[in-house]
């Protein structure tokens, strides 16, 4: 039997969001999405995508273009979510993949919790896969995997 307990903070959602990055390490830049997240991403495939490197207006474009930006900003009594801090989070990982372009292959925070407006959002889970050793050494650089 576990002897041990995690407890942690409660964080209301208004929104649930999917933001990523994919490294196609051929000579393009890296491309950033962002959608409706938890298991909605794959249903409903409403995701927008810009390339590297994305400022806080294209980041604002690419939410205001998914199909539930009318959900985002408030709906049927719902708070407005946080779209300052859903902007925040899609220009840093932009950032993150603009200065580790020849180490990752991609990124997947999905989901983040999005509260309402001025409650910033809060990454649930995220994965990170790196390019392979290959990749690593074609670049002359290596990572210290400690």
């Amino acid at each position: 039997m576990a002897s041990e307990v995690v407890v942690q903070k409660m964080v209301p959602a208004v929104a649930e969001i999917f933001v990523g990055a994919s490294n196609p390490g051929s000579g393009f830049p890296p491309a950033v999405l962002v959608g409706v997240g938890g298991i909605l991403v794959e249903a409903t495939r409403d995701v927008s995508m810009e390339l590297t490197p994305v400022d806080a207006i294209d980041a604002r474009g690419m939410v205001e273009r998914l199909r539930a930006y009318p959900v985002i900003r408030g709906f049927r009594g719902r708070p407005p979510a946080d779209v300052a801090a859903i902007v925040d989070a899609i220009t840093q990982v932009s950032a993150f993949a603009q200065g580790l372009r020849p180490y990752f292959a991609e990124l997947d925070i999905n989901p983040a919790i999005v509260g309402a407006e001025g409650q910033g959002l809060r990454i649930v889970d995220a994965v990170l896969t790196y390019q392979s050793d290959s990749a690593v050494e074609r670049n002359g650089k290596e990572l210290d995997p400690s």
